[in-house]
Formats: structure tokens, sequence, C-alpha cells
């Protein structure tokens, strides 16, 4: 999945974040074909870090966060952008309890 980052460099408007998506699935579906993978991955988005944050068992992955238990295991897990995460996404983190 695909976030929208406060920090994040790429800025897509609605027309070209459809083209990047399609583009983005077709690499995948090749290179899964090229790999034999046995299972196609999903790419969606972008979607909010708060929209994700707000799904069951999401956790997000800080440097200097507390480490990750098996919890973090039953939802999506967000990697954040090369600046790291702003202030205030991790103030969206802290009130989701992840």
């Amino acid at each position: 999945m695909l976030l929208d980052t406060v920090r994040g460099v790429v800025r897509w408007d609605e027309e070209r974040a459809s083209r990047q998506l399609e583009r983005l699935r077709r690499l995948a579906r090749e290179a899964s074909s090229q790999s034999r993978r046995v299972w196609l991955p999903s790419i969606e988005g972008p979607s909010s870090v708060a929209s994700v944050l707000g799904e069951s068992g999401a956790s997000i992955a800080d440097p200097d966060g507390e480490p990750l238990d098996a919890a973090a295991a039953t939802g999506p897990l967000l990697i954040g952008p090369e600046g790291g995460w702003d202030a205030s996404e991790m103030s969206v983190a802290g009130a989701a309890g992840a």
C-alpha cells in the first residue's frame, strides 16, 4: 500500500495516481510471473496515514519507538518516508495506539 505522508517526496494528483498505480500493478504482475510467485501482491493507495492506522492491528515503524511484538503481525505495518515520520503523523499513531 502506498502512503501519502507529510515528508513524502512524490505528490500525485488524481489522474497521475491512477496511471502510476496501473504501472506499478503491471510491474508487480510481470515480476511475479518472471519469478513464478504463487500469489500476486496487492498494490493500493495512496492512502493517508490516519486511515491506515484506523485499521485493526495497524502499527507504525519508528527507530525510536517501542519494539514490536507478535500483535504487530495482525495488521499493516507502516514504514515511513525517507525523512522520517512527521510529528503530526506520530501523534495520530499515538492516538490510534499503534
